[in-house]
């Protein structure tokens, strides 16, 4: 079956339905750990793609949350380290407040090629920007689909340093900020030039107004099979049996 490109023809799912997602892939042998791996190998791909064929001598400043985008986003810079790119990864919370799967990711990354930066009140915005803007490349992994209100504190701050970089952005599923049902942009949303989004579209990324903080959206495979999304009530056919990473418009 050749994977389908139209954003129209693509099941899209709510927050509360990727949430259930996620708590049923485990009970069928597929681990928060394994989704985390492959989104973060699919990301790594797509940047590669964006810095071009000499992306050895580019450098990648990751933005990384404290909940599993965050974790997508180490792993990311995981990948990318082993592939020769040079990464930077700000944090937006301290080691303590982070979920257990982001201090694994943390732990795992090579000691080339990374350098690891928490970033707190301490550090103004004109620091923030002079760290981000002599990458080549930022990856947004601060909020995912799961965003409750507005962004605040250094995440907030994250977003608009990342806004005023001059500098591309991929966002990780859902681009920081924007509502993943409705669409709608917060205060502070990061624009993307590229996302990628995991599994399935959320819905509010289907909606045009949204396309202005997404650019090009792509969806990545990262091991959810058919007939889990069947579960609950969503059909789904073989859309990545062509490719692991499908551009959707």
């Amino acid at each position: 079956m050749k994977a389908r490109s139209s954003y129209i023809e693509w099941p899209a799912l709510t927050a509360s339905q990727m949430a259930k997602i996620d708590s049923l892939a485990p009970q069928y042998g597929i681990s928060l750990e394994s989704m985390m791996e492959k989104a973060g190998l699919h990301t790594a791909e797509l940047a590669r793609r964006l810095l071009g064929k000499d992306y050895k001598s580019k450098t990648v400043c990751h933005l990384a949350g404290k909940g599993n985008n965050g974790g997508d986003a180490v792993a990311s810079a995981r990948h990318l380290a082993l592939s020769g790119v040079k990464n930077i990864l700000l944090f937006s919370h301290p080691f303590h407040e982070l979920k257990e799967a982001v201090k694994a990711q943390i732990l795992a990354l090579p000691k080339e090629n990374v350098m690891a930066i928490g970033i707190d009140e301490s550090k103004s915005d004109s620091d923030i920007m002079s760290i981000i803007r002599p990458s080549d490349l930022i990856i947004d992994g601060l909020i995912g689909y799961n965003l409750k209100g507005e962004p605040r504190g250094e995440a907030a701050r994250l977003i608009e340093a990342a806004n005023n970089s001059g500098r591309t952005v991929l966002s990780i599923d859902v681009p920081s900020g924007l509502d993943s049902d409705t669409g709608r942009p917060s205060k502070h949303t990061i624009k993307a030039r590229a996302t990628l989004t995991l599994a399935l579209p959320k819905r509010g990324l289907m909606e045009k107004e949204a396309r202005k903080h997404i650019g090009n959206l792509y969806a990545g495979d990262i091991g959810i099979p058919p007939w889990l999304y069947r579960q609950i009530g969503v059909d789904v056919g073989a859309i990545f049996s062509a490719k692991s990473v499908v551009k959707i418009y």
